[in-house]
């Protein structure tokens, strides 16, 4: 499966959590309605502000945006991913606690 950080096979600049939500809602947007929309906004006042900056090739969020809109092509939905997040937190935590419990083995 393809994730951020192996996309085309180099590593992408993942956004911080509220600039995440603004590429991800705007990539299934682009997605769902083409590049028109997308021109749409770089054509409007909103494109030229920071909360659209990644639009534009410039910015380091540029390449993850774009990697959004192919995931969202190729049939990527955000229930599915919030799903799998939610899966590996659960696992997560179930490791550190298994971690935790486990006694401590001294080499004699």
């Amino acid at each position: 499966e393809e994730t951020p950080t192996n996309a085309g096979g180099s590593n992408l600049i993942i956004p911080p959590p509220s600039i995440r939500a603004v590429i991800t809602k705007t990539a299934e947007f682009v997605s769902k309605n083409g590049r028109a929309f997308e021109a749409k906004i770089l054509n409007s006042s909103k494109g030229a502000t920071p909360k659209f900056a990644f639009m534009h090739a410039t910015s380091p969020y540029n390449a993850w945006y774009e990697w959004r809109i192919k995931w969202f092509t190729d049939g990527g939905d955000l229930e599915t991913e919030r799903q799998e997040e939610e899966a590996k937190r659960r696992k997560n935590e179930a490791d550190d606690v298994a971690d935790v419990e486990k006694p401590n083995q001294s080499v004699s």
